[in-house]
């Protein structure tokens, strides 16, 4: 059992929220959560480089699809679902953040802390996002095998 600053006694690792909330968000309670869009990104990044070695050295970048380079429109496509994934943490975290309310038990500095996680994540997923635009940009600018 343990005591908060008011001398209310609690169980260990039970957390009551205020009514109407749900429980707690992987994204607000983990650094793998909060860190989840760059991890998103940097898997982006090196499918998409492998692909792009891969796809040079076998040839690939030869064939051509409803007029386009196959590799380049694979990559798009990559570029897509990953934007599409950081897009996804970022609306997760914001909602994640206007979700914590004060708990009636626990210590005050625990809903801080989730929200503080919770804005991490957003800056964060924005990061993720501008870098992932910014190399899906050099994609369709530049010739995918050179």
């Amino acid at each position: 059992m343990l005591t908060d600053h008011r001398g209310l006694g609690m169980e260990a690792g039970s957390e009551t929220r205020a009514s109407g909330s749900g429980g707690p968000s992987f994204l607000q309670d983990s650094l793998v959560g909060t860190v989840s869009s760059l991890i998103v990104w940097a898997a982006y990044f090196v499918a998409a480089y492998v692909f792009l070695s891969i796809s040079c050295a076998s040839g690939l970048n030869r064939v051509r699809v409803l007029g386009v380079d196959a590799v380049q429109l694979v990559l798009v496509l990559m570029t897509v679902v990953a934007l599409a994934l950081i897009a996804w943490i970022a609306v997760a975290s914001v909602r994640a953040g206007r979700r914590t309310r004060p708990r009636v038990s626990a210590e005050p500095w625990v809903a801080e802390r989730r929200r503080f996680m919770s804005r991490t994540a957003v800056l964060l997923a924005g990061l993720a996002f501008v870098a992932t635009c910014w190399m899906g940009v050099s994609i369709l600018a530049l010739a995918p095998c050179v």
